[in-house]
């Protein structure tokens, strides 16, 4: 029979130690091996903390778990932050305030625009003696910007107004684009699309789009009399606005579709797009997975482009008295000509308004078109600087 001779380890427990007040047997290992469980207590008992001091492991297991995450994050943000440019971050913060402004503008509004705010005269005390002040009031401390001929605060109009202004030439261009990217799309891959985007680029910009727009536009404004609109008319300032969005709109959609097409075209002769052809892709998926993923950019430049140039042909289109949301028809005095001013600060119709009155009261025509001239020139210093970026960030990779 055959002596195993393998050595067995026996049972041990760690991190033990004698509890308080014991002392190591004298009969040797035996006896002290034989101990209760109870008599032994753990070596890892936990250090008093100083009262009123955390230690660093317990404020880390204190905060949530959420925040020790989030900690990393914004420091990397903070990080990428401090990296860009400063004209960057400023025409970011100018293009949030320009929109912030627009979405508050009624709420930001010093004075009311309702009726209750008209008024023909107001008695007004200066140099102990009672003056009374005719409409329209000039710039002064009450009046930042002066009223209109109603009495009606002017900067309370252009604030209220904005967010319609803003917000129409807005939609337009983003009308341009969805009809103009798919028709772009599609005429890159096309003989007969591309000679189709050609044809309608040669009618529609050949000639400028205020020759082609104002003709049509001031034909349908005398024919619907929207001059003496009645309240129980107010379907034809509807039309109208329609009428002008789709024409405005029309106009620019082959411009659109013409500069997709062209960068589509670039696209496609790169080899990933020969490689996704040869795996059967059709062109749908092409223009889907590769095509509009590369072009994203781009079309961020070109849609703030063409908010842009909107914005150019409705200034345009309200010096010749062609305006958004109506007017409000204002008799002065008899034998005097009609006055035709905006109930809710349209900008475009504050325009042709104080257009008529410049010689006398310029500071109305001047608080338009410095809310107008500031508006696009965020908007242009904010496509230039992302320009600017994707330029360089093109040069890095």
């Amino acid at each position: 029979m055959t002596q195993d001779n393998r050595w067995t380890p026996k049972r041990y427990s760690a991190g033990t130690a004698l509890a308080a007040g014991g002392t190591a047997p004298a009969d040797g290992t035996k006896a002290f091996l034989q101990r209760k469980p109870e008599d032994f207590i753990p070596l890892s008992i936990p250090v008093a903390a100083t009262p009123g001091v955390a230690t660093p492991a317990a404020a880390a297991a204190e905060q949530p778990a959420a925040a020790r995450q989030a900690a990393p994050r914004l420091r990397r943000f903070a990080d990428r932050l401090r990296r860009l440019p400063m004209a960057y971050l400023v025409a970011w913060s100018l293009f949030l305030l320009l929109l912030l402004i627009a979405l508050l503008g009624s709420r930001l509004m010093p004075h009311s625009i309702g009726d209750g705010a008209k008024f023909q005269y107001r008695q007004v005390t200066e140099g102990g003696q009672p003056v009374y002040i005719i409409p329209p009031v000039r710039p002064n401390g009450e009046f930042w910007l002066g009223t209109d001929h109603r009495g009606i605060d002017l900067l309370s109009l252009l604030l209220n107004g904005m967010k319609l202004t803003l917000g129409f030439a807005a939609a337009l261009a983003l009308c341009r684009f969805l009809f103009g990217i798919p028709l772009g799309l599609w005429s890159a891959g096309s003989r007969a699309g591309r000679i189709f985007i050609r044809v309608l680029q040669l009618v529609t910009a050949s000639v400028p789009a205020l020759i082609l727009l104002y003709p049509v536009l001031i034909g349908f404004y005398r024919l619907l009399n929207l001059g003496m609109v009645l309240p129980d008319q107010e379907w034809k300032r509807t039309l109208f606005s329609l009428l002008l969005f789709a024409s405005a709109s029309f106009l620019g959609i082959a411009s659109v579709a013409d500069q997709t097409a062209e960068r589509s075209r670039f696209f496609l002769a790169k080899d990933y797009v020969a490689a996704a052809r040869l795996m059967g892709a059709g062109r749908l998926r092409i223009a889907r997975r590769h095509i509009l993923p590369a072009l994203a950019p781009e079309l961020l430049y070109m849609l703030l482009s063409e908010w842009v140039q909107v914005l150019f042909l409705l200034g345009q289109l309200a010096v010749l008295g062609i305006f958004l949301g109506g007017s409000e028809t204002v008799n002065l005095e008899d034998g005097m000509p009609l006055i035709q001013q905006s109930p809710v600060g349209e900008w475009g119709a504050m325009i042709s308004y104080g257009a008529r009155f410049i010689q006398f009261y310029p500071h109305i025509l001047l608080s338009a078109g410095l809310f107008f001239i500031v508006s696009v020139g965020v908007l242009k210093f904010f496509l230039a600087q992302l320009q600017k970026r994707g330029m360089r960030i093109r040069e890095e990779l």
